[in-house]
């Protein structure tokens, strides 16, 4: 069997981050290299959510109404762009809040990484992202690769 490079658990944000695993009522930024972050305004405040972390709370900072600020973290909003730092690190740049042309005809197969669990093929986005999320205890079963024609 040959492995495609990017598998559903470790590919682009159009496969496996949809819309639908984020918070809702977030805004959801494409930024360069794959990356994605949602934030969730509220007044003077936006809540971050970032993959595999907590959530972290952000505040306008006073002297600008495009920047918010915690700690650790700077979002710096432009229009519908907007860029995230750790400290002085830009590490989710060229980000737009805007949802990715998403390829709804193509397929995918999900084999079974714990037994006795079925492989699953030729499933939809929709199918595929379902099983992606299922557990066994703290085991993912299931791992999802675009279907190779």
């Amino acid at each position: 069997m040959v492995f495609p490079l990017f598998p559903l658990w470790f590919s682009p944000p159009a496969l496996a981050q949809s819309v639908a695993s984020w918070p809702e009522q977030s805004r959801v930024y494409y930024c360069d290299q794959g990356k994605t972050f949602s934030a969730r305004f509220e007044d003077e405040a936006v809540e971050l959510f970032l993959r595999g972390q907590p959530p972290q709370q952000l505040v306008q900072d006073p002297s600008t109404v495009t920047t918010y600020r915690n700690s650790r973290w700077s979002l710096v909003l432009n229009d519908n762009r907007a860029y995230l730092a750790l400290g002085p690190k830009r590490l989710y740049d060229q980000c737009q809040d805007q949802r990715p042309v998403v390829n709804l005809d193509l397929r995918y197969d999900c084999p079974a990484w714990v037994a006795p669990f079925p492989d699953k093929q030729n499933l939809s986005l929709v199918q595929a992202e379902k099983l992606r999320l299922k557990r066994d205890g703290a085991l993912f079963i299931y791992h999802c690769y675009p279907r190779s024609r």
